[in-house]
C-alpha cells in the first residue's frame, strides 16, 4: 500500500512537473527525452506532443515558459525553468493555493523510453558533492530500488567470480 501511495504521489508531482517542463518559449525540443524526478524512483518522458508518466500520458503545448497539458480526465498548467545546463528543470505548480516545485534531471535524449517507477538516479557529480547538495547516497547508483537497498551502505561493488552472471 505504500508503494502505491509513493507511486501516486509521484505520479501527480511528475504530471505538474512535465507540464511545467514544456513551457520553453513554445517550442518542446528542449524538454523531449527522459527525465528523473529527484527523491523518487520515477522517470517521465516528453516526446514532442506527449508527456508520458506510469499509467498515464497527456498531451501538451508550451507557451512562453508555461506548459498547458491535458487528457480526458485532467487539464491544467504549470512553469518551468531549466538551469545553466539545460539538464536539471523544475517545474511549478498552483496546487489549492500554494506554489509545488519539482526537480527533474535529464537521462536521456529518449523519446521512446517508457517512464519507469523503479529507477535510481545516478549523479554525475562526486558523492561529497551530491551530499553537499542533500542528495542521499543511495541516488548514486543506477538501477533498481531494489538494487540499490541491497547495496545500501556500501561504496564498492561485490566481486564477480569468473563464469558467473548477475
Amino acid at each position: 500500500m505504500k508503494k502505491l501511495l509513493t507511486l501516486l504521489v509521484a505520479t501527480v508531482a511528475m504530471v505538474a512537473c512535465l507540464l511545467g517542463l514544456s513551457a520553453c518559449g513554445g517550442s518542446t525540443s528542449s524538454l523531449e527525452g527522459e527525465w528523473w524526478m529527484e527523491n523518487t524512483n520515477v522517470t517521465i518522458v516528453f516526446t514532442d506532443s506527449k508527456i508520458k508518466m506510469v499509467g498515464v500520458e497527456f498531451d501538451y503545448s508550451v507557451s512562453g515558459n508555461t506548459i498547458n497539458y491535458s487528457n480526458d480526465n485532467v487539464s491544467g498548467s504549470m512553469t518551468f525553468e531549466f538551469d545553466d545546463t539545460g539538464e536539471v528543470l523544475t517545474i511549478t505548480e498552483d496546487q489549492d493555493g500554494t506554489e509545488v516545485s519539482n526537480r527533474y534531471y535529464k537521462i536521456s535524449d529518449d523519446t521512446s523510453a517508457e517512464p519507469r517507477s523503479d529507477y535510481v538516479y545516478t549523479y554525475e557529480t562526486d558523492p561529497d558533492e551530491a551530499a553537499d547538495q542533500g542528495l542521499t547516497e543511495d541516488a548514486t547508483t543506477e538501477g533498481t530500488t531494489e538494487e540499490a537497498a541491497s547495496n545500501e551502505g556500501t561504496t564498492e561493488e561485490a566481486p564477480v567470480e569468473e563464469g558467473t552472471q548477475e
